[in-house]
């Protein structure tokens, strides 16, 4: 549910300057710049959620790089065609196109390259819950950008690893990582990065009972950036966190309404893990207030989206709360059913903490 990309500024505004950019070049018959402008437009497509135009512009830029016989914008093109199954949640696909690339640019000595596709490779492991995975390939994107000097590049992957370390309850760690990112984008006018730092804060403050006072005013000061950028995306995040508050303080009817204005945006953007995430805390808020079968529903839904997008840490979690409900309501042979998802789910992880 994160990333910040090297254009930050509102994603149709984008397209229309690529689309501007793409049909120049080609009426020049410039085929280097119509990859490149390709390219770009293809990211702009990711962003805007319109995934079938974004895979014909990125594969509109390997076929072209090919032709030109540019390896490192082949390459390139094949990390954007792989974070478009990643979005899918078809993730062999995109781990195969990411080793793919990350192998070719190690060939031809492409730094930039390397890092770029193993910061795809981590973010692609966060999203699964491999957290070990995720952590190495954040810390060696990480490293090559500084070497290159590229602040953006690093912002991205500081972000990233703070935010894994977060999901390992690393919060210290967590805080100084995202904290760095923060004054990275800051630094360079990140505005976007900015905003998913400050969302990112606000959830490391949010699991430390010391600092839960500035985990709201951080995803205040997200919100509202994220609306001047127009991001709806980041919106839901800070939504689904500012919840997580209420919800903590006993307040279910107010969180129940910003998990649901959440999902909303989630399911518009086809957010598989931002819909999986916001129906496990609405299956709690049920849970909370003893609405069984709307907590049971929402579980099984989480559980669904949970196994589409290969997060066993997150199933394990909905599938314990799916067992005990059902173990409440007397019906054994479901709640062991659930009981059994959930320890296949924690063997798949190794070690299995709790989805927070």
């Amino acid at each position: 549910m994160d990333d910040t990309h090297r254009l930050d500024s509102r994603p149709e505004e984008a397209r229309k300057l690529f689309q501007m950019a793409l049909n120049i070049s080609r009426d020049t018959q410039d085929v280097k710049s119509t990859a490149e402008a390709s390219l770009l437009l293809g990211d702009a497509y990711k962003d805007l959620s319109k995934l079938s135009d974004a895979e014909h512009s990125f594969r509109e830029a390997l076929e072209l790089y090919e032709q030109e016989g540019d390896q490192t914008g082949a390459r390139t093109a094949l990390i954007g065609l792989g974070t478009v199954p990643d979005t899918l949640s078809e993730v062999s696909k995109a781990e195969e196109h990411f080793n793919r690339a990350l192998d070719a640019f190690s060939k031809i000595g492409n730094d930039l390259g390397r890092a770029n596709a193993s910061h795809c490779l981590a973010r692609l492991y966060k999203g699964q819950s491999k957290h070990a995975q995720a952590v190495e390939m954040f810390t060696a994107s990480e490293k090559i950008y500084a070497r290159l000097g590229d602040e953006l590049g690093r912002a991205n992957s500081l972000l990233g690893l703070g935010r894994v370390l977060h999901a390992q309850g690393q919060e210290e760690d967590a805080e100084a990582h995202i904290s760095q990112a923060l004054e990275l984008y800051t630094r360079i006018g990140g505005e976007l990065g900015r905003a998913n730092a400050m969302e990112a804060l606000g959830d490391v403050f949010r699991s430390q009972s010391t600092k839960r006072p500035n985990a709201e005013q951080s995803y205040c000061n997200a919100m509202e950036a994220y609306s001047i950028l127009g991001y709806d995306h980041g919106r839901a995040n800070a939504l689904l966190g500012l919840g997580r508050l209420d919800h903590e303080r006993g307040e279910y009817s107010n969180a129940e309404t910003k998990y649901g204005e959440a999902f909303e945006i989630y399911d518009r953007v086809k957010d598989e893990l931002g819909r999986a995430d916001t129906l496990n805390w609405l299956g709690n808020v049920y849970r909370a207030e003893s609405r069984l079968l709307e907590a049971e529903k929402a579980y099984e839904q989480a559980a669904a989206e949970y196994t589409r997008a290969s997060d066993d840490l997150g199933l394990a979690t909905v599938s314990i709360a799916l067992g005990q409900i059902r173990q409440t309501r007397s019906y054994v042979r479901e709640a062991e059913a659930a009981y059994l998802e959930a320890l296949e789910a924690s063997r798949r992880l190794g070690d299995f903490k709790f989805k927070h």
